[in-house]
């Protein structure tokens, strides 16, 4: 633990839920996870895990969620008041990582800081980087992995988000490389059209997923412009398991209509990518720059 903890320590439990992938059956397994944290020791429940792989990269989770919460920043602390100050830097794995830092006064944090992404591990190793004032973003912010722009977008000084944006999946990895690129409203609000955009495997390049059947459109869809952040109109929202990866993937949407009290009406159909183009149903096809991939068309009656 982190020698900056109160020395009144409250023992208290957390419950998180992981993505594992099962190479075995080429898909992403979740896992919900229990952690006691006490002053002595930490509790660590989990259903057993047939994959050794599988539970060494669960091991490795867990590791970052213990250092999210004790150890991932290392600064000095005033021994009585508890308040941050100073440098504070950023450990993945027990190693430093190098210019991932920023500064607290007064328990605050302050002027340019390098943050690890929500969901920063291994195989999504994404920084946010950007400036602090009294412990709110304000203006630019970029996401960034492996030396390239993934996302980012502009906070006012209230530390709202404004203006266009393109934010990565909070689940983002190697496997899947999902973003949302859309506009905020001056109430931090999403309004107008998001889109949906999908990087595969092997690739850097963000791509706007386009479908093609009796007419021509896109994963994602709109929300109301009065600022309530509902979703209207047409949507083709992604599986919250997609993924591709070389040779396997769960390339999953579902494509349907709400009305303008963000409720879901009407007919929703599932697709789902099949590269092969065997299949049985009705197909449609989804155009990713010049290469073509079948995607059939399943009806649910």
């Amino acid at each position: 633990m982190s020698c900056q903890q109160s020395q009144n320590f409250e023992e208290y439990t957390i419950e998180k839920e992981f993505d594992t992938y099962n190479k075995d059956q080429g898909k992403i397994d979740k896992i919900k996870i229990h952690i006691t944290f006490t002053s002595d020791y930490l509790l660590i429940k989990w259903n057993s895990l047939e994959n050794q792989k599988a539970q060494m990269s669960l091991r490795n989770q867990i590791y970052l969620i213990i250092q999210i919460k004790f150890t991932i920043f290392h600064g000095k602390a005033s021994i009585v008041k508890t308040k941050k100050n100073g440098q504070w830097n950023a450990f993945w794995n027990k190693q430093l990582l190098e210019n991932v830092c920023g500064y607290y006064k007064e328990d605050l944090k302050q002027g340019l800081w390098k943050d690890l992404f929500k969901n920063y591990q291994s195989k999504a190793q994404i920084f946010e980087i950007g400036e602090y004032l009294n412990d709110f973003r304000i203006g630019r912010w970029n996401c960034i992995c492996q030396y390239r722009k993934i996302g980012g977008g502009i906070y006012n000084k209230e530390g709202w988000k404004q203006g266009k944006w393109i934010e990565p999946d909070e689940r983002i990895y190697d496997i899947k490389k999902v973003s949302y690129n859309g506009e905020y409203n001056m109430n931090n609000m999403k309004v107008g059209r998001w889109d949906i955009m999908y990087c595969k495997y092997d690739e850097k390049e963000y791509k706007q997923i386009i479908f093609k059947s009796t007419n021509v459109y896109s994963a994602g869809g709109s929300y109301d412009q009065e600022g309530n952040q509902r979703k209207v109109g047409k949507w083709v929202e992604l599986d919250a398991g997609f993924y591709c990866f070389q040779y396997n993937s769960k390339q999953v949407t579902y494509n349907g209509e709400y009305n303008m009290n963000n409720m879901k009406v009407g007919r929703w159909d599932i697709m789902y990518c099949d590269r092969g183009g065997n299949g049985k149903y009705k197909q449609m096809q989804i155009l990713e720059l010049m290469r073509i991939f079948k995607y059939k068309y399943i009806q649910w009656w």
